[in-house]
């Protein structure tokens, strides 16, 4: 039987912050290691204590969740991070993926997608929640135009096509055995296809693969 996935959590209202503890005290493949209200009380733990995934709620009082990400991704930059927030803003959603979070979720969004979430930023180092996607998706004429390169000359049929299984959700040890390369081999190349594209994580390579017609996946259609 796998380990059950660490997890931490930052919720500054109690209420909201013990149901979660209680939803998650259901799920065999979760452990809630710790439930705090802020970011000084989350930093004291993190000295004493190991997590795979954190929690953090965006709106906090004296250190928001923007600022605590940062600082986690510069001092822990191991623990994956999830952002929980009320509001599907466009701007935080980018503001967010670009300082390092690992996936955004929605908090009114369905509990198994969370769970879920949690699972696939544990196993693969990202989760593209389909909310998020669809308020990104319709505003993608507006993002960070990346089209001052040609990328036909910058990323080989090869690199593309690893995109592509990245933007599907494969780790590199599935990438590697589907392309009769080590998995090695394909962490050293996306790190170079992260710097040639300025793409800090895979949820921002997948949306510049949609962007630049290197990936279309049906559920993001429309």
């Amino acid at each position: 039987m796998k380990r059950a996935i660490r997890i931490g959590l930052v919720e500054d209202h109690l209420s909201v912050r013990q149901g979660y503890v209680a939803l998650f005290e259901l799920e065999e493949s979760i452990k809630v290691i710790f439930d705090v209200a802020t970011g000084q009380e989350l930093f004291e733990k993190l000295k004493k204590t190991h997590i795979d995934v954190l929690l953090l709620d965006i709106e906090m009082p004296s250190m928001d969740g923007k600022t605590i990400l940062k600082k986690i991704k510069s001092s822990y930059p191991e623990i994956k991070v999830i952002m929980l927030t009320g509001h599907d803003e466009k701007v935080e959603i980018l503001e967010c993926i670009r300082s390092g979070a690992s996936s955004y979720i929605i908090k009114d969004t369905d509990f198994s997608e969370m769970v879920d979430a949690i699972d696939n930023v544990f196993r693969v180092g990202s989760h593209v929640d389909k909310r998020v996607t669809k308020v990104l998706l319709n505003n993608i004429r507006r993002l960070p135009n990346k089209d001052d390169f040609d990328v036909s000359k910058i990323l080989s049929e090869k690199e593309k096509e690893m995109i592509r299984y990245f933007c599907k959700g494969l780790t590199s040890k599935e990438i590697g055995e589907i392309m009769n390369l080590s998995h090695r081999t394909i962490e050293g190349a996306k790190l170079l296809i992260l710097e040639k594209t300025k793409c800090k994580n895979t949820i921002d390579l997948a949306f510049f693969a949609y962007k630049n017609d290197i990936y279309h996946p049906n559920q993001l259609k429309g």
